[in-house]
């Protein structure tokens, strides 16, 4: 399933699972804070990532 099909039936799960940045893998490591904000905004969303050139970190209610 994309997560087009998964926001669409609201499965939340297949939508965490399938939400990544690829770049967070060299990042989070070398800025642990980041990972850590990344983190905090989970608790209150269906996903948060890092924007494609890690400029932001971002979430989706």
């Amino acid at each position: 399933m994309s997560n087009s099909g998964a926001y669409k039936e609201r499965n939340i799960r297949k939508i965490r699972e399938n939400s990544f940045n690829i770049f967070e893998q060299v990042v989070f490591p070398k800025y642990p804070k980041l990972k850590n904000i990344k983190e905090e905004m989970s608790k209150n969303s269906i996903v948060s990532l890092m924007s494609g050139s890690g400029s932001t970190i971002f979430s989706v209610k």
